[in-house]
């Protein structure tokens, strides 16, 4: 989104929708501002999506597993009772 589309926007919304929320994303916003943003190719677009969906899928999993340790005494005492 370039300065003009916040402009043509901007009878739309008030003031504070333009405010930053903090310095990272005052940063951010300079610096589209300042049109150092380019804009992705669509082939770039669907990979960097497919890499990012497989990243967040691979975390749900992760978040799945569950660990378990025993001490050697306690894990025979298990094994002899079932």
């Amino acid at each position: 989104m370039t300065n003009s589309d916040y402009k043509k926007l901007k009878p739309i919304l008030d003031d504070k929708a333009f405010e930053p929320l903090d310095e990272e994303e005052r940063e951010i916003m300079e610096s589209v501002e300042r049109g150092e943003w380019v804009p992705v190719s669509p082939e770039e677009r669907k990979r960097l999506s497919a890499m990012l969906f497989e990243a967040a899928r691979n975390s749900i999993a992760a978040r799945e597993m569950v660990s378990v340790e025993f001490k050697k005494n306690r894990l025979r005492f298990n094994k002899r009772r079932s």
